[in-house]
């Protein structure tokens, strides 16, 4: 299990840098719903892939990056990856953290210069599935 202390010291070392931070609600405990979290970030992922239009053509492949790295590390997972969400956050370079945690957080997929904590440190919202490219760009759509 991630514990703050380890992700709030990989975001000071990567302010700077874009990375594409995921985080995933994987608390049900109905057994017919422990897979929707992968559902939920079909949908989240598929947002940020569309809005993926307004980047310039340098960023776009950077996010493309960082998502194939992002699979590879989903599909190594067979099961529900435990705790009440799990995060995920990668660089061009490769996926440099990722794991359960014990926040509560809604399914969401960031684009941005530095690492998405803020969930991370507040209560659960009943914000709804999200995507955002940019600081600046926010899309949000209910979740299914």
């Amino acid at each position: 299990m991630l514990t703050l202390a380890e992700i709030l010291e990989m975001e000071r070392a990567l302010r700077g840098r874009r990375v594409l931070s995921v985080l995933v609600d994987t608390s049900a405990m109905d057994p017919a719903s422990r897979a929707r979290w992968r559902t939920d970030l079909a949908c989240a992922l598929a947002r940020l892939h569309a809005e993926a239009v307004r980047l310039t053509p340098g960023d776009r492949t950077a996010l493309e990056l960082c998502l194939a790295h992002l699979h590879t590390e989903l599909e190594a997972m067979r099961w529900n990856p435990g705790g009440p969400a799990w995060v995920a956050y990668a660089t061009t370079d490769d996926v440099i953290l990722c794991g359960p945690v014990r926040a509560r957080v809604q399914t969401g997929a960031f684009w941005q210069r530095g690492m998405e904590v803020a969930p991370l440190q507040t209560p659960l919202t009943t914000a709804p599935v999200y995507a955002r490219v940019s600081p600046s760009t926010e899309v949000r759509s209910a979740a299914s």
